[in-house]
């Protein structure tokens, strides 16, 4: 009894099944199963080793590619559409509008014209600091754009304050639905992110499926190999 515990299972994988194709020339898989039964019932350990080894990795896979495809299929089309849109947004006045050019030269307008000038402009809607989400100060191009909290982009000249454009920025729009903020702030955490993790799951498995057909051709040619030495 001794002995049978110490034999690897590999010992039994070049019994010949008769009466099967080519491609079941071996039992492998029975003989294993029935050595870790074996395993199981003599050691009574109670480790379970033949339902470990009879479970069907292959179908968990596929259920595993098949259900998460299902869980992250709208947050990956929004995340697909919405970056396909950020990569034309140079190419798109429409996405963010195009950077206008002021005077060069160091900048000389104070943040009271700045704010000035923005409130000016109607459609930004902006009446204080507090209805300005941010500045972008282009040296190089000689211009300052303010960013209003309702997405109205005014590009000031960085010398003089003149206005030189006025536009919707719908770009920032897009990126808060890329990364989920758009909806709500803790979807980023709780919806977009798992969802990634189970993208790059798919990914994994995918690649396993693919590959593996040529793994298993790949081993029976080495186990022809070592059957036949002659053959090489």
């Amino acid at each position: 009894m001794k002995s049978i515990l110490k034999s690897p299972i590999s010992t039994f994988s070049r019994i010949p099944l008769s009466g099967h194709s080519h491609h079941d020339l071996y039992f492998k898989k029975d003989i294993a199963w029935e050595y870790a039964e074996l395993l199981d019932e003599i050691s009574g350990s109670g480790l379970n080793i033949a339902l470990f080894m009879k479970f069907h990795w292959p179908r968990f896979n596929r259920k595993v590619h098949y259900w998460g495809a299902i869980i992250c299929a709208l947050p990956v089309l929004i995340v697909i559409l919405s970056g396909i849109l950020l990569l034309l947004k140079k190419e798109s006045h429409w996405i963010q509008p195009p950077t206008a050019k002021g005077q060069m030269g160091d900048p000389s307008v104070g943040f009271s014209q700045i704010l000035s000038a923005a409130v000016s402009v109607p459609q930004a809607g902006i009446q204080s600091w507090d209805d300005i989400a941010r500045l972008d100060i282009r040296p190089d191009k000689g211009l300052v754009k303010v960013h209003a909290t309702n997405h109205w982009e005014i590009q000031l000249d960085h010398r003089s304050g003149e206005i030189l454009q006025v536009a919707y920025r719908r770009s920032d729009i897009i990126e808060s639905l890329h990364d989920g903020s758009f909806f709500h702030e803790s979807l980023k955490l709780w919806v977009f992110l798992p969802s990634a993790m189970v993208l790059l799951i798919l990914w994994l498995t995918g690649i396993y499926l693919f590959a593996k057909p040529y793994l298993i051709k790949w081993q029976r040619k080495r186990e022809r190999a070592s059957d036949n030495p002659g053959a090489l």
